[in-house]
């Protein structure tokens, strides 16, 4: 991954976070559609968020790439056919319209550019590249940006409407909030960048990994199914157990974990746990981890009040999660009150 990003930097989730916000979603679907949560297929979740796999598919067809020409640069076909996109009616993923006023849509570059040959060249050259894939999207997230200023969610759209398998639209204050709730420090208000872009996306690949550990998902989970998850739970679900304790919700944590790992199939004999396939293998692999990540979790919370309880708030502070490097054959650094 950091290969592939070279200024990427893994984000830690925090798990018994996430771990808990994930049963505040099941909550909240049971109560919202009736349905117990095993799949993203859930009559509330289309109903909330499946607009935007119809503004991916008629996006699509409406901007017919595929009858680009080099020809129709400077013409002023391929912003059209980009602002017929961004004009659907259902289509909230960023401010199109004159609502709040002209200055406050975040399509004016398309706007502008209709006044302006010269820009309008430039910026139906870079868009023609891109979605003919005629230079890298680092390269044209930079020539966009430098048209149209920090603008997040009309550059985030441009790039979902491209990929919906690798890119996603981005809310910044909505994710935000979402981010800062699971333990990540990741900001992406005011920091419209390339690399904060591919940071968002890896963060939600990472809750994507976590939603294909869980057992009582069924079905496949897309990218689009972990931001759907992410929304809901930044704009819909209220924080239930606020008032649990800490020593409630450490307990209810290791129940937790205490059932992400293999249970023996008591049909069988052998007592043994049950592989029917690969793709079994994998899912229960996935527990397994998700399982470790919440018991150091708990470890790593303990040891730091555990020093903050002693009056070494100083020793708390330099407490770690080392499971990343097996070489050294421990997973939490920490220290006893003599430091």
């Amino acid at each position: 991954m950091a290969g592939k990003f070279k200024n990427f930097k893994f984000m830690h989730i925090n798990i018994l976070k996430l771990e808990r916000n994930f049963e505040n979603f099941k909550t909240f679907i049971m109560k919202v559609s009736s349905q117990t949560f095993t799949s993203f297929d859930n009559k509330y979740i289309d109903e909330q968020e499946n607009y935007k796999r119809l503004i991916y598919n008629d996006a699509i067809e409406i901007m017919g790439v595929g009858s680009w020409r080099v020809g129709d640069v400077g013409t002023g076909k391929i912003i059209a056919a980009l602002q017929r996109a961004i004009d659907q009616e259902k289509n909230n993923l960023l401010v199109h319209d004159n609502r709040r006023g002209e200055s406050a849509r975040q399509d004016k570059l398309l706007l502008a550019a209709k006044g302006d040959k010269i820009l309008l060249r430039k910026l139906e050259k870079i868009l023609f590249d891109f979605y003919k894939s005629n230079v890298s999207d680092e390269k044209s997230f930079n020539d966009i940006l430098n048209l149209s200023g920090k603008v997040y969610p009309f550059l985030a759209f441009l790039f979902f409407i491209k990929s919906n398998r690798k890119y996603l639209p981005l809310a910044p204050e909505t994710f935000d909030k979402i981010f800062e709730e699971i333990g990540i420090n990741l900001k992406t208000s005011r920091n419209c960048s390339w690399n904060n872009y591919i940071n968002y996306i890896e963060i939600v690949k990472e809750v994507r990994n976590y939603l294909l550990s869980k057992e009582e998902i069924v079905d496949e989970v897309t990218l689009l199914d972990s931001h759907s998850f992410l929304w809901i739970l930044a704009r819909q679900i209220k924080r239930s157990d606020s008032r649990i304790s800490r020593q409630e919700k450490a307990f209810r944590l290791v129940e937790i974990a205490r059932h992400q790992v293999i249970r023996p199939d008591r049909s069988k004999k052998s007592g043994g746990p049950v592989i029917k396939n690969a793709e079994d293998f994998d899912k229960e692999n996935q527990r397994k981890r998700m399982a470790g990540k919440i018991a150091e979790e708990i470890v790593f919370d303990y040891e730091k009040n555990k020093l903050i309880a002693y009056g070494r708030k100083d020793l708390s502070e330099k407490v770690k999660i080392e499971s990343s490097d097996v070489s050294l054959g421990y997973d939490i650094l920490s220290f006893d009150k003599e430091g």
